[in-house]
């Protein structure tokens, strides 16, 4: 009796970790949905605001700094079904709801290597297919200023977690301090 108690329990457990997670992701990613789009219909209002010294009012977008655990884009990769809301950060937490963007890279379109992480085998397994991937196929990203295609330059390739030489920073070739 023991011993099919157990085996029912480990059944339970990798049901659990297959579906079970897939479906509080699922509602993870509905609830940031909904945040990133309130977030764009914000994005659109704006300030006018005066220089001193400077008689001429200019109007910029309101954009604040991503707040851990929050919506920061919609990505898309049509080739494998792809359409996830990313958040800000990459601990446990946040990539429960969906893919993570690692706070420490550039955001979506600006310089530099911005890196996003997520599940593939659990909670919704976004990149479960991103090894089907081929030079060429497209990456979309939508940020709340603005929308970002990237092309795929390489072969995806599996790295250990402990490399992180993939999201170091780019150099910029401007820069003249290298």
């Amino acid at each position: 009796r023991a011993m099919i108690s157990l085996g029912l329990v480990l059944l339970l457990f990798v049901a659990y970790q297959l579906w079970g997670t897939g479906y509080f992701e699922a509602r993870s990613q509905n609830k940031l949905e909904n945040q990133f789009e309130q977030s764009l219909k914000e994005q659109t209002t704006t300030t006018s605001t005066t220089i001193p010294g400077d008689t001429t009012p200019t109007t910029a977008p309101l954009i604040d700094a991503p707040i851990t655990g929050s919506a920061i884009a919609s990505l898309k990769i049509e080739k494998i079904g792809v359409s996830s809301i990313v958040v800000s950060g990459t601990d446990k937490g946040n990539l429960q709801k969906g893919p993570g963007h690692y706070q420490n890279t550039p955001l979506p379109g600006q310089f530099g290597n911005s890196a996003i992480a997520g599940h593939r085998t659990t909670y919704g397994s976004p990149f479960n297919r991103l090894d089907e991937l081929d030079i060429g196929d497209k990456i979309v990203i939508k940020t709340l200023t603005d929308t970002f295609t990237y092309e795929v330059s390489k072969k995806p390739f599996i790295v250990k977690p402990e490399n992180v030489s993939v999201i170091e920073p780019t150099k910029d070739p401007s820069d003249p301090t290298g």
